[in-house]
């Protein structure tokens, strides 16, 4: 079980903030190379955010056995599913780039892994990275040699909010509080809220429009 992904990346940030930070500082390859591998680890937990039984074993710190008994499985079944899911999702990413990650003598040597990962990455399908709503709604794919993608900072912008990631990485940075009493006058049928109501519906609908 200790060469899964999942313990591999844990085992390895922990490493550098450890003993090659402390060593060389925050700055330089030991915080580049943590920067790269945490970007692995939201990628890979992307992928299992709703397996129960992974889940479980992140909760109880990537221990099998009280992730086990939890969930009512025998460990050794539990052991073999988790081990099942690393290696699909290493041959997604790649099977030695933790491990290349490390080794690695300089930034570049990490950004030449790294191409390699987004790559992997990228042959995942629309569904799969934006949320459903948004891809609906996105025109046919085209390529075009007349366009620059250094042209194309704001587009990127708007696809990285609408990615899974991106939508929930919004979600968390908002005040969970604020968001309920936008919610609540939302889904309310108060009269006395029927001109907040009408403000909220202007911004959502309208963007451009200021609420006051």
């Amino acid at each position: 079980m200790k060469n899964v992904i999942f313990l591999k990346l844990k085992q390895s940030i922990n490493i550098l903030n450890r003993d090659y930070r402390q060593q060389y500082g925050a700055s330089g390859i030991a915080s580049y190379k943590i920067e790269v591998l945490k970007e692995i680890k939201v990628y890979i937990t992307e992928q299992v955010k709703t397996d129960n039984r992974i889940k479980a074993y992140f909760h109880f710190n990537c221990n099998c056995s009280k992730a086990a008994d939890s969930l009512g499985l025998k460990v050794s079944a539990l052991q073999m599913y988790i081990t099942r899911k690393s290696k699909s999702l290493e041959e997604e990413i790649g099977s030695e780039t933790v491990e290349l990650v490390l080794k690695a003598e300089n930034i570049e040597a990490v950004d030449e892994v790294m191409k390699k990962v987004r790559h992997n990455i990228s042959k995942v399908t629309k569904p799969d990275l934006f949320i459903k709503e948004a891809s609906d709604l996105f025109p046919k794919a085209e390529y075009s040699s007349s366009i620059n993608l250094k042209e194309c900072e704001k587009e990127l912008r708007v696809l990285r909010d609408l990615t899974k990631i991106g939508f929930r990485t919004n979600i968390q940075n908002c005040d969970s509080n604020k968001l309920a009493y936008i919610l609540a006058i939302l889904e309310g049928d108060s009269v006395y809220d029927s001109d907040l109501r009408s403000v909220i519906h202007r911004v959502l609908l309208v963007p451009v429009i200021k609420p006051y």
